[in-house]
């Protein structure tokens, strides 16, 4: 594993192996009665025009046939997600005396052709229904040429490589958007750390 962490931003190679990236990318596939293509609203009076197809969440409880792929792509996700944290956390150790937080396991698998994505700048954690986002996730399943999730504030692009895992926080500081792939077709893996107690006031 090659790690760098830079103004947050953790930077995770060679976690996850071409045979596993692939498998998702199959499995993806294989749920097409599943997809959902998502057409963005008009977000800070900017028009839309892109568009991404998700499977979301991953766990699709009423499909059986599908149960045991998820549960062995959710599995080793978590396990190396762990492992990667570890690192993270080694970097900023205050984490450890924060509120329990884990992955949230509605990852979603996500597939973005070229001229698509979510190009409008924007964070994870920007409101209460998602205030318990503390980190977004990403695991990058293939490489394409474009398709980098850029950074407003760190002026910083994390480029798609096949089996590289990003760490962001969700905030504001960190906002950020996916250009679209210039060639070929981006699928990725996503999800977020978050709090598992959430306490309104």
């Amino acid at each position: 594993m090659t790690i760098k962490i830079d103004n947050f931003i953790g930077v995770f190679d060679n976690v996850f192996n071409n045979e596993y990236c692939k498998s998702v990318i199959d499995h993806f596939e294989n749920l097409n009665n599943f997809h959902k293509i998502k057409k963005r609203s008009e977000v800070l009076n900017q028009p839309a025009i892109e568009q991404q197809t998700d499977v979301y969440p991953l766990i699709l409880e009423n499909d059986s046939t599908f149960i045991s792929a998820n549960d062995e792509i959710l599995k080793e996700f978590n396990i190396k997600l762990q492992e990667c944290y570890t690192h993270y956390i080694k970097k900023y150790p205050v984490l450890d005396s924060m509120e329990k937080h884990r992955l949230n396991l509605d990852v979603k698998i996500q597939r973005t052709i070229p001229g698509e994505g979510y190009h409008v700048w924007h964070c994870e954690h920007n409101g209460v229904a998602n205030g318990k986002r503390l980190f977004l996730v990403i695991l990058y399943l293939n490489e394409v040429e474009g398709g980098e999730t850029e950074f407003l504030y760190a002026h910083k692009r994390v480029a798609p490589k096949t089996g590289r895992l990003m760490i962001c926080p969700g905030g504001f500081t960190h906002t950020h958007r996916g250009n679209p792939p210039l060639n070929g077709v981006k699928y990725i893996l996503n999800g977020w750390i978050e709090f598992t107690q959430w306490k309104e006031k």
